[in-house]
């Protein structure tokens, strides 16, 4: 399983059983999952539940994955790997499903969160221009990589370009003004 092209299709056949994978897509709904981290190989992640707080750490390497929780779970595959997996997967489900037992039931059943109206794209298209900027140099100050690719992505106007001066080019300026 890659983890940066995940499936539910992977997630229900890691879970090894339709009542764990059950268990962790409840586990998904209502639990409070934060400190979320994942980069091309490995997810970490704390799994808030009623019972405790749990941290998850999921690793893939050679076509095979690991994954532990401090749950106590051992040969077997927790609620909790399950519910990071689908948060790795969907995001945050307050913000994606939220109270919508269709959307909910289309996690469930395998759909595609591709077939879902894209909530982000609204949210992004409702939001101000200003607001927009000062998320967008928010992120740019936490990923400063994300610079060059957006740089690259625009053509500035001569006037925002502020080339450096050449040494005794501002002398010899004042110099034929004087």
């Amino acid at each position: 399983m890659n983890l940066t092209q995940l499936t539910v299709e992977n997630i229900k056949q890691f879970a090894d059983n339709p009542a764990q994978f059950e268990a962790g897509l409840l586990c998904y709904e209502t639990s409070s999952i934060d400190q979320f981290y994942m980069s091309g190989k490995r997810i970490t992640a704390n799994v808030g539940t009623q019972t405790g707080l749990y941290s998850v750490e999921i690793q893939s390497g050679g076509g095979k994955v690991s994954a532990d929780c401090t749950c106590g779970v051992q040969d077997a595959v927790c609620e909790h790997r399950v519910a990071v997996l689908l948060y790795a997967l969907y995001g945050d489900p307050n913000e994606l499903v939220g109270n919508d037992p269709d959307k909910v039931e289309a996690i469930a059943s395998g759909s595609s969160v591709a077939s879902f109206p894209d909530d982000l794209e609204a949210a992004l298209r409702e939001m101000g221009v200003d607001k927009l900027v000062e998320i967008i140099l928010k992120f740019v100050d936490e990923f400063p990589e994300v610079r060059h690719l957006l740089l690259s992505e625009v053509t500035l106007s001569s006037d925002l370009i502020h080339l450096p001066q050449k040494p005794g080019g501002m002398v010899s300026r004042l110099k034929q003004e004087i």
